[in-house]
């Protein structure tokens, strides 16, 4: 069965980690990690595109050649950015699933910990509004 799992959520390496076990586990021979644009410096909105645009023909192309799973490891994007994500694979014959992992269980101090004090709270707070997180 050919799989299309995106993961969403805050902490890259927890997602990682995530991503890494459930293939180890599964023992899946034929997958691909794809990761979405989440750059430490400032970008125009053409820049952003272009990273956007280069990640999803990356997809695409794994999806051509059937690849048994396809992992998007999707940073901090609103639910309309994977949408053709999800569309796309449907049509090909792809089992879909988003997977959110929870950091919502955790407060924003708690979060600024976990980042190495190197986030402020007032940022997860932001990041809960803007990237359609719940408390």
């Amino acid at each position: 069965m050919r799989t299309l799992l995106i993961f969403r959520g805050l902490a890259r390496g927890r997602r990682q980690s995530l991503i890494d076990d459930l293939v180890r586990v599964r023992d899946i021979r034929r997958w691909r990690q794809i990761d979405t644009p989440a750059p430490k410096i400032k970008l125009t909105k053409n820049q952003m595109k272009d990273l956007s645009t280069r990640a999803f023909n990356d997809f695409k192309m794994e999806i051509s050649k059937g690849t048994e799973m396809i992992i998007i490891n999707n940073a901090n994007l609103k639910k309309y950015h994977y949408f053709q994500y999800l569309d796309h694979a449907q049509r090909n014959g792809y089992l879909v699933g988003v997977v959110l992992v929870p950091w919502n269980d955790m407060t924003n101090r708690e979060l600024a910990i976990d980042s190495g004090n190197t986030t402020p709270e007032k940022v997860f707070d932001r990041f809960r509004k803007t990237y359609e997180w719940k408390l």
